[in-house]
C-alpha cells in the first residue's frame, strides 16, 4: 500500500473525514506508512479518536515544539508547514500520495525538504467509496430519520386535506348545542359543508400526490 498524507480538518475535508470519523475543527496531520495509521492531533482530540477507532495511532502535536520558531520571528503562517515537515521527518516519510485539495504551503515546504508528493485524487475517491461499518451504520440511521420525516410530512398533508370535513363536524356539533337548531337548519348546513368539502377535495386532492414535497433540511 502506498504512503498517504492528509493535512486539514475533518469537518471540511472529505478525505480526512473518511479516515478519522470524528468532527475536528482544528487542522491536523494524518499519515499512513509502513502499515501504521497515525494522527498527529492535539491530545484532547486524541482521546475522542481512540474512542471511535482504536486502530489509529495518536501522537500529540504538543510533542513538536515550535517555540524556537516564535523566538526566531518566523511568520505565523509559515509555522504550520514547518511543523508538517518536522513531523514527516520524525516518522520517516519521504514519499506519499495526497489529494487534490492538499494545502499548497505544506506541499511546497515538504517538497523543499525532499519529500516526493504525488497528487492522486482517484485513489482517495476510491477509498471513500468503500464505507466502514461505522459509516454504513450512520447511513442507515440517517435514512431511517429521513423516511420518518417524509412520513410525517405526508401525514400533515393528509390532515390538511381533511380539514374542511373537520370544520363541518365542529359546526354541526355547535349547532346541536343551541336551542334554535331545527331540521331545516341541519339540512342546509349539511348541504353547504358537503359541497364545500367536495370542492376542497377536488382542488386539493389532485395536487397533493403529484407535487413534490419539499422539506427544509435546516
Amino acid at each position: 500500500m502506498p504512503n498517504v498524507l492528509l493535512v486539514g480538518d475533518s469537518v471540511r475535508s472529505s478525505e480526512l473525514r473518511h479516515e478519522v470519523s470524528v468532527a475536528i475543527g482544528d487542522g491536523f496531520r494524518y499519515f499512513e506508512l509502513d502499515g501504521r495509521r497515525v494522527a498527529v492531533v492535539w491530545s484532547v482530540e486524541g482521546d475522542r479518536i481512540t474512542a471511535v477507532d482504536p486502530t489509529v495511532e495518536i501522537i500529540p502535536v504538543e510533542t513538536f515544539s515550535f517555540d524556537d520558531l516564535l523566538r526566531d520571528g518566523v511568520d505565523y503562517y509559515e509555522i504550520s508547514p514547518i511543523l508538517t515537515v518536522r513531523i514527516a521527518r520524525s516518522l520517516g516519510l519521504r514519499k506519499a500520495l495526497v489529494p487534490a485539495s492538499f494545502p499548497l504551503r505544506h506541499a511546497d515546504a515538504l517538497r523543499a525538504d525532499g519529500v516526493e508528493l504525488t497528487v492522486d485524487q482517484r485513489h482517495f475517491d476510491d477509498r471513500r467509496r468503500r464505507k466502514t461499518p461505522r459509516q454504513l451504520e450512520g447511513i442507515r440511521i440517517a435514512s431511517a430519520a429521513a423516511e420518518a420525516g417524509m412520513a410525517a410530512i405526508a401525514s400533515h398533508h393528509v390532515r390538511l386535506a381533511l380539514f374542511p370535513l373537520r370544520l363541518a363536524f365542529a359546526r354541526l356539533v355547535s349547532m346541536g348545542s343551541t336551542t334554535t337548531f331545527d331540521v331545516r337548519g341541519l339540512r342546509s348546513e349539511l348541504a353547504y359543508f358537503t359541497s364545500f368539502y367536495l370542492s376542497s377535495i377536488a382542488t386539493r386532492a389532485p395536487r397533493v400526490p403529484r407535487d413534490p414535497v419539499r422539506a427544509d433540511p435546516c
